[in-house]
């Protein structure tokens, strides 16, 4: 009877497991190498994708936000800025009681000059007492409001700056709801760009930004170091310091005290 299984002697035996175990040990040590090069590049493409998600944050964070249109050097220009005539700069918060005085004495007064184009406005609108609304953020919400308008109905501006103030509410009351703002628009102003520009505060970031910018930093083409009140006025970059309740006062600096 034939044998099927001839025995294997001892030594060869031995030899077969080294060689076994060696080919184990070679099998294991490529598995691990792959596991670390795995490890090693996730890791890698996890620092670059948090670098990546950091170096925007911080690109989103200094880009400055976007402005409305109409706007320049963080002012609503209202007029022909290539006419030489003089520049009237207004920097002014929609809760501010004395802006709303030298807007009732002299803001037809300017409206006229601007449509005789013997005047141009650069208005700022700040928020500089946001924090004097009881939590509302009236003086944001309103400047942004006057954003949206310059941005999509620039012809409607003036006519809403003025209703803004006709119906300024007092400081340290809650102010106008965005629905009662939206009330204001004039009936010229159609579509829902505007009224959508105002639900969504899509120009809260860059009022507060300018208003920053505006309190904090030297006044271009001025000698002010800063805004400290509001309103202030500047004619071709010189401060007005006339009575801002008398309409003669702004008008002797177009040498026509008569209006």
């Amino acid at each position: 009877m034939t044998d099927l299984h001839p025995r294997i002697p001892k030594r060869d035996r031995r030899d077969a497991a080294r060689i076994a175990a060696r080919a184990l040990r070679e099998e294991e040590r490529r598995r691990s190498k792959r596991r670390r090069l795995f490890a090693i590049g996730g890791g890698a493409v996890g620092i670059v994708a948090i670098g990546l998600a950091v170096t925007m944050g911080i690109m989103a964070a200094i880009q400055p936000p976007p402005a409305p249109r109409n706007t320049q050097s963080g002012a609503i220009v209202i007029g022909d800025t290539t006419s030489g005539a003089p520049r009237v700069a207004i920097y002014q918060d929609y809760l501010c009681p004395h802006c709303g005085t030298f807007e009732s004495t002299n803001g037809q007064q300017l409206a006229s000059r601007v449509a005789a184009g013997t005047a141009t406005l650069e208005v700022h609108p700040l928020a500089i007492l946001t924090t004097m609304s009881s939590g509302t953020k009236y003086s944001l919400r309103a400047a942004n409001a006057a954003a949206c308008v310059a941005d999509h109905a620039p012809a409607s501006f003036l006519d809403f700056n003025q209703a803004l103030f006709a119906h300024q509410p007092a400081e340290n009351t809650p102010g106008l709801t965005d629905a009662e703002i939206k009330g204001l628009l004039p009936a010229s102003i159609t579509g829902s760009g505007v009224v959508n520009c105002i639900d969504d505060g899509t120009f809260n970031r860059w009022v507060q930004s300018e208003t920053n910018r505006a309190t904090t930093s030297p006044v271009p083409g001025t000698d002010l170091k800063r805004i400290v009140s509001t309103p202030t006025v500047l004619i071709d970059g010189t401060l007005f310091s006339g009575d801002i309740s008398d309409p003669a006062a702004l008008a002797a600096h177009f040498g026509d005290a008569d209006r």
